[in-house]
């Protein structure tokens, strides 16, 4: 009996240390929280000030694993610059500067979620012609749909590239996580913009093609903001991230693409009998209360096999991220589920990351005969870290992501290596997930309510797939 219990422990000891070879630690340091510092109370707003940037400095060298050496030797030096120089600027100096921190890990994971800063009251969104106001509040409805040229007296374009050292990630995701700090004064700021107070200078094109100077103000109330959902400000009629009574350009609109179609509804699917396609959007690698996301998606193959579509039109363009695991079966199975000359056209974008750039890589790998990428360029490289923690400063209130585990879509995972312990048992290798069928919508597709992708996709299948 005591060989037998002894035999169990020592089995039960080398699957342990088994797991941990794998990286199953992962999940332990997951499950243990990020580790932060104790620092000693601060009674005085010079002390709680060099705190802030103190804790910033620790909580990220302590969690961060996304930095090369000369990354971390980097940040280390800009984080012990602004705490030297802390109490002497203000909140939207120091801000900037762990902004500009962080982006020395050039992972597009590894940012300020929430920047805690004032903002000008509209709302943003790059298209292939420009920048456009989609959304803003109520006493400034004017501008909604009008161009934005320049802010403090630089051009959008020039203030794209100015606040580039301030971002991480590709040009896509730079471009969007812009549309955030671009209604900043604190960014514009620091980006060379002539700012005064919280006022900043804007010069619009309006839609009828005449131009027009206004001064903004923002808020001194500070709105919340998600870096991973900013983009929901293009839906019509979703009031998100504290702009509730705001006017959005498609708001109470009926012609509405199916990407925009209901726009309440993380998951939608919608069967399209004159293209014997299946239109499947997902807002997200998350589920509901009412319909958990790996239902949902069994519902869909099941549609699938009663329907028979030659196609399936999916639609992760907005997949911002969540759990991939919960998609890991549909991403297996979809392949085998359409005809042997079907085709899946996946469109994709700036606003596929994480774990929707995740479903995008799986499809393409275990579908590649059948997968047809349409529209832009996904969020993030093929190689990235992410699987983190939020962590909150404790007197700003700002709120960054520090990212743990690495994910290598284009190479694969051994067993052994360092890669995400879930990739090792699902992950996928991918030579590219450049579209094959560009398409990305001008301001006037957008306002009249077109998509370029979803049209592309319509003529392909009508010239046979």
């Amino acid at each position: 009996m005591k060989r037998a219990a002894l035999a169990v422990l020592a089995l039960i000891a080398l699957l342990a240390v088994g797991l941990s070879a794998i990286g199953g630690y992962q999940f332990v340091v997951l499950r243990r929280g990020p580790s932060l510092p104790e620092l000693p109370p601060a009674n005085d707003p010079a002390g709680r000030v060099r705190n802030d940037a103190l804790f910033f400095k620790e909580a990220v060298l302590r969690n961060e694993r996304s930095f090369t050496e000369a990354g971390r030797l980097a940040f280390r030096e800009a984080s012990d610059r602004l705490i030297t120089r802390a109490e002497h600027l203000d909140q939207g100096q120091r801000t900037m500067e762990m902004a500009r921190a962080m982006a020395l890990a050039d992972n597009a994971h590894s940012h300020l979620v929430d920047a805690r800063l004032p903002r000008l009251s509209f709302r943003l969104r790059w298209f292939t012609d420009g920048l456009y106001v989609v959304k803003a509040a109520a006493d400034q409805r004017a501008v909604v749909g009008w161009r934005v040229d320049r802010l403090g007296g630089v051009a959008a374009d020039e203030l794209l590239r100015r606040l580039d050292p301030f971002l991480s990630g590709t040009p896509g995701w730079k471009r969007y996580r812009s549309e955030y700090f671009l209604t900043t004064p604190a960014a514009l700021a620091a980006a060379g913009a002539t700012v005064s107070g919280n006022a900043v200078s804007a010069d619009f094109t309006g839609r009828d093609g005449r131009r027009e100077s206004r001064v903004h103000t923002a808020p001194t109330d500070v709105p919340p903001n998600d870096a991973f959902r900013e983009w929901m400000h293009v839906l019509p009629d979703v009031q998100a991230l504290g702009t509730a009574g705001w006017q959005g350009l498609l708001d109470r609109r009926e012609d509405l693409p199916l990407y925009l179609k209901k726009p309440g509804e993380v998951q939608y699917r919608e069967f399209l009998p004159a293209l014997q396609a299946l239109y499947v959007r997902l807002y997200g690698s998350i589920g509901t209360d009412a319909v958990p996301l790996d239902v949902f998606l069994d519902q869909t193959l099941r549609e699938i096999s009663e329907r028979r579509p030659r196609y399936v039109i999916l639609d992760l363009r907005f997949n911002w991220g969540g759990d991939y695991t919960l998609t890991r079966r549909f991403s297996a199975r979809i392949g085998s589920a359409i005809p042997d000359d079907g085709k899946i056209f996946l469109i994709a974008g700036p606003n596929t990351f994480s774990a929707g750039l995740i479903m995008a890589a799986r499809v393409r790998a275990l579908a590649s005969s059948k997968t047809v990428i349409v529209g832009a360029p996904p969020g993030d490289r093929l190689e990235f870290w992410a699987e983190g923690f939020l962590v909150d400063l404790p007197s700003s209130g700002v709120e960054l992501y520090l990212t743990t585990a690495r994910h290598d879509l284009r190479h694969g995972c051994a067993l052994f290596d360092s890669c995400f312990v879930l990739d090792k048992f699902f992950g996928v290798a991918v030579e590219s997930l450049e579209p094959a069928l560009p398409a990305e919508p001008t301001f006037a597709d957008y306002a009249a309510g077109r998509d370029p992708a979803f049209d592309r996709i319509v003529s392909s299948i009508r010239l046979g797939g």
